[in-house]
């Protein structure tokens, strides 16, 4: 990763994340999730939407499972294809998938503060090098909120 990458992603993920606490990313993550649910609500099911579902969904529970490492979790250093709910083709059904993903998420972050997982411990992202656990939750917050925005 290049010097101005490296520079991008502190400035957008990993300083937002240390000034945050575990209540302020659950709360971002939650309001956030609100904001795409209500977005999905007004959408079409178009297959562009569909297709754009498909990829925030697949992101989010690939990073569940890179966050899964703080806990104990192997590191699996695979690509999120394998995340996308490509078995899920009706809109309303898509929808309630990212709910439950995204409850999910925050059901993780819980988690993760209840174990005392120290939120500065680094996990590799595949095009970003190593992130923070707080920096990883900027990520997922940030990627499913500017992703969404194409959903119309």
């Amino acid at each position: 990763m290049g010097l101005i990458q490296r520079l991008l992603t502190d400035i957008i993920t990993e300083r937002p994340a240390r000034r945050a606490t575990w209540q302020r990313q659950i709360a971002d993550l939650e309001a956030s999730g609100a904001s795409i649910q209500a977005r999905c609500a007004k959408a079409s099911g178009s297959a562009r939407n569909i297709d754009q579902l498909r990829h925030v969904i697949g992101i989010e529970r690939w990073g569940q499972s890179r966050l899964r490492v703080a806990l104990g979790a192997p590191l699996t250093t695979d690509e999120y294809d394998g995340y996308r709910p490509e078995d899920i083709g009706d809109w309303s059904s898509l929808t309630t998938a990212f709910t439950a993903t995204r409850a999910a998420t925050v059901a993780l972050v819980r988690e993760l503060q209840a174990a005392g997982v120290d939120r500065s411990r680094l996990i590799p992202h595949n095009q970003m090098g190593a992130l923070s656990v707080g920096g990883w939750l900027q990520y997922l917050r940030l990627h499913a909120g500017l992703e969404s925005k194409l959903i119309r």
